[in-house]
């Protein structure tokens, strides 16, 4: 939904590439910063983690776009099919409730057929559907 930390793209970004991170930052405890940051595998500048962040303008979202596109596919075959749908949600919490709101409005969509199991012993309670 908001991209992936086992991917990479150019911090600019100089390009379109999105590639795996299979970087070893190596980290200066003595300056507390991380000594080797990885780099751009096309413009040689900084790379970082596919993630869209707060007000992000450089955050390259076709990766995550074409995720969703098979979602909603997905989930458009189970709820003409009227199947049972479970949902694990691990460690999803209240700060950015982007997760929650997704299976909330899932659960309410597919009514009956639908659970959510939550793994979150600090933060369980559910909260409304969006939409």
């Amino acid at each position: 939904m908001h991209g992936s930390i086992h991917k990479l793209q150019c911090n600019e970004p100089c390009g379109v590439d999105i590639w795996e991170n299979d970087a070893q930052v190596e980290l200066g405890l003595k300056e507390m910063r991380a000594i080797n940051l990885p780099k751009c595998k096309n413009c040689g500048g900084i790379a970082r983690p596919n993630i869209l962040m707060f007000d992000d303008p450089y955050w390259l979202e076709y990766r995550s776009q074409k995720q969703n596109a098979k979602f909603q596919k997905w989930k458009g075959k189970v709820f003409k099919k009227k199947q049972k749908l479970a949902i694990i949600e691990i460690g999803a919490g209240l700060a950015v409730q982007t997760i929650r709101f997704n299976n909330n409005r899932l659960v309410h969509l597919n009514e009956a057929n639908s659970k959510i199991i939550r793994i979150n012993p600090k933060q369980s309670k559910t909260t409304r559907p969006m939409g």
